[in-house]
């Protein structure tokens, strides 16, 4: 019973590995394996007798240029805001910057530049015309004032 169970999910689905059809179909990984090595279905079908990723030819197994090796290296899950810090106090000392030009520059959302500026002291507001302020970022160590 096992057996046409086996030789209808080959047929159905040839490219799945031995141990997803054991998987699906709660069967010893043994039968499956024996079954495709006999290598056809009752109705002369030929089952494919190999799982693509198991290909050894050398193109198929060497890496593509430009990878390197993770031993060692701590990974994240997204990058750390310590990055804006750096770029807060890369600012020039006495000058300010438009929220939305670093925004634009930097490639991160205006919320997140004006939430990280607040959190270093480096968010200020500057009166442009009389009664409408702009948010401008500034050096953490430029002087606040009047």
């Amino acid at each position: 019973m096992n057996e046409d169970r086996i030789k209808a999910c080959l047929g159905r689905h040839p490219d799945w590995a031995d141990g997803r059809i054991s998987n699906s179909l709660a069967v010893p990984i043994n039968e499956v394996k024996a079954i495709r090595a006999i290598g056809s279905v009752g109705s002369g079908e030929t089952i494919y007798l190999g799982h693509p990723k198991a290909d050894s030819s050398p193109e198929a197994q060497a890496p593509p240029p430009g990878g390197f090796s993770l031993r060692g290296i701590r990974l994240l899950s997204k990058k750390p805001a310590d990055c804006m810090k750096a770029r807060l106090y890369g600012l020039r000392k006495g000058m300010g910057y438009k929220v939305e030009s670093l925004a634009k520059e930097w490639g991160i959302s205006a919320d997140t530049i004006r939430k990280h500026a607040k959190d270093h002291h480096a968010l200020v507001y500057v009166e442009a015309t009389p009664g409408e302020y702009v948010a401008c970022v500034v050096h953490p160590e430029t002087p606040k004032g009047e």
